[in-house]
């Protein structure tokens, strides 16, 4: 089995407006999709996701279904927060989760301060995509009751319910920069 990992840029989300009180500017740069909100302010992100479905079988003529293995939202925010996290394998809801109260390390996918000024080859980025990776707040291994990754029919969908509900100083607000998933593609 290999591992194939899918990922598109924060800027190609899909932003779904439900409350029509709701008062969200939505702004799309080479940075990402940034939402800003007042307290109380609800809305949720759709990222579709490239999805390898099929693997044809060469020799034996038997196709092999990818199996969704992780789905990952690399976002920052402040005042505002993802709540849910839904994946769709076309109508089909194959994953529900609650997101975790985020800690202070960043989710976006940006380098660490001390790699500020470091040459490209001399970053780790196996060690930067798990510091910005973390269970339960940006990353999500999806499995069925029975424990096993399900198989891919049709292509990969991941909303984001996005919540703004905290107070204070400076606007509320959230950008994500990155979403995407990982697959086990069958050996033939």
């Amino acid at each position: 089995m290999a591992l194939q990992g899918m990922a598109v840029h924060g800027s190609s989300a899909a932003v779904l407006l439900g409350d029509t009180d709701a008062d969200i500017t939505v702004i799309k740069d080479h940075q990402g999709t940034l939402l800003r909100g007042r307290p109380g302010d609800i809305c949720a992100l759709i990222f579709a996701i490239p999805t390898p479905t099929v693997k044809l079988g060469r020799d034996t003529g038997t196709n092999f279904r990818s199996l969704l293995r992780m789905v990952y939202v690399l976002w920052r925010a402040s005042g505002a927060r993802p709540t849910r996290i839904t994946v769709n394998d076309g109508p089909n809801t194959t994953f529900v989760a609650d997101v975790e109260e985020p800690d202070d390390a960043p989710h976006d996918g940006s380098l660490p301060p001390d790699y500020a000024d470091a040459d490209p080859a001399d970053i780790d980025t196996e060690a930067v995509v798990q510091s910005n990776m973390r269970l339960g707040v940006s990353r999500w291994p999806v499995a069925g009751a029975d424990g096993a990754n399900p198989p891919v029919l049709w292509g990969i969908a991941v909303r984001v319910d996005v919540t703004f509900d905290r107070a204070g100083e400076g606007p509320l607000e959230i950008m994500f920069t990155t979403a995407g998933a990982d697959f086990t593609v069958p050996d033939e």
